[in-house]
């Protein structure tokens, strides 16, 4: 969750296009952003989204799922 306003909104949706990240739930203070890929990626996407601070984050970690054949 990040907090944006009408001023900075636009460049947080760049950088989402950028990483591919979803934009979960926008609202008038604050967007929901959904970011996945390995550690790299998203340690970049949260060095250039920082500057706009960071309301709240879940980082879960690594998943791994089976496949059934």
């Amino acid at each position: 969750k990040v907090k944006v306003n009408s001023e900075n909104r636009t460049e947080v949706t760049q950088i989402c296009d950028i990483f591919r990240a979803k934009i979960i739930d926008v609202s008038s203070e604050s967007m929901i952003i959904e970011v996945t890929g390995n550690e790299n990626k998203v340690k970049a996407f949260l060095e250039l989204i920082e500057p706009f601070d960071v309301l709240d984050m879940a980082r879960p970690g690594t998943v791994a799922l089976s496949r059934r054949f």
